[in-house]
């Protein structure tokens, strides 16, 4: 029966593998945001021209993704397209493992909706191989092997699980979250396993080791939105993470038992086997800087200079009244710790599922699109904080050990994960942790034995259809604000774009880059500003700047200084740059009307592209052209 039942889940596996990868190769070619594409591709580039990230160029992340996809371009060619591909592999992976985790938490048909309900909430929004996509993958990967680690009490899948973290970490610095999460789930396994034993010796010395450091990592979380002390921000971000630590504090004091130093032996032998994980890959990257002693500026383009990312670009959450928006679902998910029977008769269900259709059917309304946005959001702080109380309402409950630990993982990884969200909370930055806020749901309703089951399974396809029709076909400008419908995207005669784009971005590009063509030579230096690196990676030409966005000069400001405008010059004549593009309408820095004006009186042919129709009232171009 066995063997059966396995044949069967690896059918629906293959059934729901298929489905991701037929739904998902429609898309892989489908839009683009041209500063973040550009971004990707020109650091690939320069990898392969033989620079190194932080040593040659400002990468705004760690450096392992520019690595990454400087291999993809060598084995794919090097276009956005052969990006998109490599991100369609992964996304599979993903996919496999959301249903490897969700099969431990129900049924495989169950498990198949929530792989393709976490999938509808992440990837189809915005179809690219960005890092904070690749945090979510490793994090997913990590969360699977800590499962086999507690299924098998293997090392070797901490190993694995610590290798995810490193790789994750080398991906963007928002990858330490995931090994947070780890640490805290490993504190709480320690607590669980310590319980059964006498109270003996200087068993409360680990007690206060522990506190003082979940109370340090509360302080942390603190100092991680400083500067941003809001009402949504504080329930948001610094809430979840603190509920855990509080919760570890209090079970810490409530159920410790047995010796300190076989506790610390205990908690620090899981400690090494992930921290080695974790330091494999990160040491193996670093070898290139230690040979060119540039551990310093990997450091500082790592550590450093992501603060000046992050004060120049934030995005709030919404107000504070929206919290109301998901009361609905709170009540649903707190009924089982309070009443200690079902609710969910067919009436109650079959009249939330009609309601839920007429939901989705209405999701092009801005209003009630915002709405349902509203409602999913504020769920990540109110699922940790109910799933915490659940945790320890079960505490005693001795087949409850198993589903609470795996709880408390999920719950570890929702509160960390959700941090990527901080401090530019658009709603696509929401995406990026969405399928820990499904898998942890999934997990806390298999955790209660009276949930309203069928209720929540209403929910989950409302949230399921209004993702299928509502954001996997919208444009990513609207994601978490309205419906924003798609154009129909055309093909390119860019070969380094290879990508389906809107009609208006095909005439632009095409013309600015073929004019720039025709005004340098394939490999040329060309100065492109402000936030364009897209510009660069598509004519073929060299940055000759080390950023790809102006604000990370060291020297930026919006009105530009007399330094920085003779700086500007002296990199020009040493380059022989021919070329200059300004574009317009920058994502981050400001086009300086000064440094326009400045270099046209020496390049002065110049040529406007426009976006808008002949006639129109808009006069500024989108992109100007200019050269000697």
């Amino acid at each position: 029966m066995e063997a059966v039942s396995y044949l069967n889940s690896q059918w629906v596996h293959l059934l729901v593998l298929l489905t991701v990868a037929a739904y998902l190769f429609a898309i892989l070619d489908r839009g683009w945001i041209p500063h973040d594409a550009g971004t990707l591709g020109q650091a690939a580039e320069r990898v392969l021209q033989g620079e190194l990230p932080h040593r040659d160029f400002d990468d705004p992340y760690t450096g392992g993704l520019s690595f990454y996809h400087a291999g993809v371009f060598t084995v794919l060619g090097t276009s956005l397209h052969s990006i998109r591909t490599a991100f369609f592999a992964f996304s599979l992976v993903f996919a496999s493992t959301i249903f490897w985790i969700a099969s431990r938490l129900t049924n495989k048909w169950l498990a198949a909706l929530i792989t393709l309900f976490a999938l509808a909430w992440s990837v189809p929004n915005y179809f690219d191989g960005m890092p904070s996509w690749y945090n979510l993958f490793f994090a997913c990967f990590g969360s699977w092997a800590i499962i086999k680690y507690e299924e098998s009490d293997k090392p070797r899948w901490l190993v694995i699980a610590g290798l995810m973290g490193g790789l994750s970490f080398l991906v963007k610095i928002t990858g330490l979250f995931y090994i947070a999460a780890c640490l805290l789930f490993f504190v709480y396994r320690e607590q669980s396993n310590c319980s059964k034993a006498s109270r003996s010796g200087d068993y409360r010395v680990f007690s206060v080791l522990s506190t003082t450091s979940l109370i340090a990592f509360v302080g942390v979380l603190a100092l991680l939105i400083f500067g941003n002390w809001t009402v949504m921000n504080v329930i948001h971000f610094f809430l979840p993470g603190s509920i855990l630590a509080m919760h570890l504090v209090y079970n810490e004091w409530r159920i410790s038992r047995g010796h300190s130093l076989h506790r610390i032996k205990t908690l620090a032998a899981m400690l090494s086997w992930f921290g080695g994980g974790v330091l494999v890959p990160i040491v193996l990257f670093l070898i290139p800087y230690t040979w060119h002693s540039s551990i310093h500026d990997w450091f500082n383009g790592t550590f450093i200079l992501p603060y000046q990312r992050i004060t120049a670009s934030t995005f709030s959450l919404p107000p504070t009244w929206t919290l109301v928006a998901c009361i609905p679902v709170i009540i649903v998910l707190a009924a089982p710790l309070i009443f200690p029977r079902r609710f969910d008769n067919r009436i109650v269900v079959v009249f939330a599922t009609l309601l839920g259709m007429v939901g989705v059917a209405f999701g092009y309304i801005d209003a009630w699109y915002q709405w349902v946005w509203y409602s999913v959001r504020p769920l990540v702080p109110t699922l940790v904080g109910l799933g915490s109380y659940a945790i320890l309402r079960n505490a005693t409950v001795q087949s409850a050990e198993k589903p609470n630990r795996l709880l408390f993982l999920l719950l570890a990884m929702l509160s960390m994960i959700s941090l990527v969200q901080f401090p530019y909370s658009a709603g696509i930055y929401f995406c990026y942790a969405a399928p820990m806020l499904i898998i942890a749901y999934a997990a806390y309703i298999g955790n209660q034995s009276v949930a309203p089951k069928r209720l929540h399974l209403v929910i989950a396809l409302f949230y399921f259809g209004f993702a299928i029709n509502w954001m996997n076909t919208s444009g990513i400008y609207g994601v978490g604000d309205r419906y924003f419908p798609l154009e129909k995207y055309v093909s390119t005669k860019i070969s380094r774009l290879d990508l389906r784009i809107c009609p208006v971005d095909k005439v632009i590009y095409e013309s600015v880059i073929a004019e720039i063509q025709s005004h340098s030579e394939h490999g040329d230096f060309i100065y492109a500003t402000s936030d364009c690196p897209e510009i660069y990676l598509l004519a073929e030409r060299k940055n000759p700047t080390r950023t790809f966005f102006d604000f990370f000069d060291a020297d930026y400001s919006p009105g530009i200084s007399d330094d920085r405008l003779a700086r500007i010059q002296r990199m020009l004549d040493e380059h022989q740059v021919r070329v200059v593009v300004f574009y317009w309408r920058p994502a981050f820095s400001a086009t300086s009307l000064r440094l326009y004006h400045e270099l046209t009186q020496q390049y002065r042919n110049l040529k406007h592209f426009h976006t808008d129709p002949p006639g129109s009232a808009t006069i500024q171009p989108l992109y100007s052209v200019a050269w000697k």
